[in-house]
């Protein structure tokens, strides 16, 4: 079935028209990738990031290892108390203390 010269005129100006909306949206598209890119690197470059071993380090030297472990363990034992050898007890209500074999293996915030 042939189309005819109109049906044919119709349709190229119907995708032309439709072309030329998708061209608009993509360039819009890549304006906002492009803007998104722009505050990425400015998050990345506005701030550090500090792991957690460098805080731990930072501690360790600035406070002194003995005094931080031993802040730590009396804080600890005071609330864990006589705990059961195999348990998990909350501490000051936002982080359990997972227990086992009576060693306290891991804190997990809540």
């Amino acid at each position: 079935m042939e189309k005819s010269l109109k049906e044919l005129q119709t349709e190229n100006k119907f995708l032309s028209q439709k072309l030329t909306l998708l061209q608009k949206n993509i360039s819009e598209v890549k304006n906002r990738i492009s803007d998104n890119q722009k505050l990425i690197n400015n998050l990345s470059r506005d701030k550090i990031i500090i792991s957690e071993h460098a805080i731990l380090r930072i501690l360790e030297r600035r406070y002194g290892q003995e005094q931080i472990i031993k802040q730590v363990v009396e804080a600890l034992e005071k609330e864990i108390g006589d705990c059961p050898k195999n348990c998990k007890l909350i501490l000051d209500g936002d982080l359990q203390a997972v227990i086992e074999n009576g060693i306290l293996i891991t804190v997990i915030p809540l």
